[in-house]
């Protein structure tokens, strides 16, 4: 059965009619051209063509078209219609790999330029008039749910280590949840490649690492993958020291609407774990992803905390968001409830200290403290007067000279 895309965008048909006038064949590639298969939306329209780089920049150009140079040295330009980007790739293959990076050469052949991509079901090809070309079985992997390399598993990961990753990613979103048996072979052997360094330096960035784990870790099925990725020894190559209890428990965060910072925290529930894989050296996580996994990894960890104490810790900050799934996704609905319940605004400001007779200075700062701690401690039900008038009392009552 033949399959068929319809592309509506005008600018892209603009874009292809200029290069098919100057005799060079291009076609949308990749993800787009499986979401679309798929029945999703494709998030980019990437090209590929049989037109040198600088002969991708003279037709863009000359139809009246804004060009930037993006990636040159692989054959990578950014044509620019009416406000839209499209990125139109070379046509290549590659002649040496690190593990991470290659060095390519261009060639006529879209058959070759599918060669070098990772799985079936990324390295099909479409016409502007909607014809599929699919050379590796892409389709039928993809109607099957099937993740499958091209080729040999081991050539398309030595050439680039973090297809081992790729791999599970693609696994929660396209796959059946059965792995493919030569795939999972060629990572048992090939796992520890995921460290391999080169000059000093990790070919995989941890930058990489946490870009493919937050998305496994934010699917339905993810759990599965850490899982299989457990028993394969990948996670022990990554340093990270879990169990399956550890992945059952981030699972359940995420099912109760955690992110994938949450559930890393969860995963980890360790402070120090998660500031360890956040530094720079290693996986460089944002500063929002690093506080929202350290503040899960403290509710995960502090398993043996009163419902009050959470929301304790609400008041004074914490995200209240992440202690509610966190508690909710370990079996703490109790507390989770209680968290819920809200916490009412601390109802003193130092203004209020200054009128009832506290000199400005840090007096005023200590003993907001001391009442702020009184009224968590009264379960939040001390009210302002309550807590002024104690603080009139002690001074009435101070020995004079």
């Amino acid at each position: 059965m033949v399959r068929r895309l319809k592309f509506t965008d005008p600018r892209l048909h603009r874009l292809g009619a200029a290069f098919e006038a100057r005799g060079k064949r291009t076609r949308v590639v990749g993800g787009a051209v499986r979401n679309m298969l798929a029945g999703l939306p494709p998030k980019d329209l990437d090209l590929a063509s049989d037109a040198l780089p600088e002969e991708a920049i003279e037709i863009a150009e000359t139809a009246g078209f804004r060009v930037a140079p993006t990636g040159l040295k692989h054959g990578t330009v950014t044509i620019v219609v009416d406000g839209e980007p499209f990125e139109v790739t070379t046509l290549r293959q590659d002649v040496e790999t690190d593990g991470r990076h290659a060095i390519v050469e261009f060639v006529p052949s879209f058959r070759a330029d599918a060669a070098r991509r990772d799985f079936t079901i990324n390295a099909m090809s479409a016409s502007f008039d909607g014809e599929v070309y699919d050379y590796f079985g892409g389709v039928l992997d993809l109607e099957a749910r099937r993740v499958r390399f091209v080729g040999r598993p081991e050539a398309r990961i030595r050439e680039d280590y973090l297809r081992i990753l790729r791999f599970f990613r693609f696994m929660t979103g396209f796959g059946n949840g059965r792995a493919d048996a030569a795939a999972m072979e060629a990572i048992a052997r090939l796992h520890t490649g995921l460290n391999e360094t080169s000059g000093g330096r990790r070919l995989v960035s941890g930058q990489r690492i946490w870009s493919e784990l937050s998305r496994i870790l934010a699917s339905e099925g993810g759990a599965r993958e850490f899982l299989r990725m457990l028993d394969v020894g990948i996670l022990g190559t990554l340093g990270i020291d879990v169990t399956k209890d550890d992945i059952f428990r981030a699972e359940s965060v995420r099912a109760r609407g955690g992110d994938a910072s949450m559930v890393l925290g969860a995963l980890l529930a360790d402070e120090s774990l998660v500031l360890d894989f956040a530094d720079p050296e290693r996986w460089h996580l944002s500063n929002r992803d690093s506080s929202r996994a350290i503040a899960a990894a403290r509710v995960a960890a502090d398993c043996n905390s009163s419902g009050h104490y959470w929301r304790c810790a609400v008041a004074d900050g914490m995200d209240p968001d992440i202690v509610v799934a966190v508690l909710a996704g370990t079996g703490r609905d109790q507390a989770a409830a209680g968290v819920l319940s809200g916490v009412p605004p601390f109802p003193l400001a130092g203004r209020d200290l200054i009128a009832a007779g506290i000199p400005k200075g840090p007096e005023v700062g200590a003993r907001l403290a001391e009442l702020r701690q009184a009224w968590k401690d009264s379960f939040f039900v001390l009210t302002a007067d309550e807590m002024l008038a104690s603080v009139v009392r002690v001074d009435v009552s101070a020995p004079g000279p």
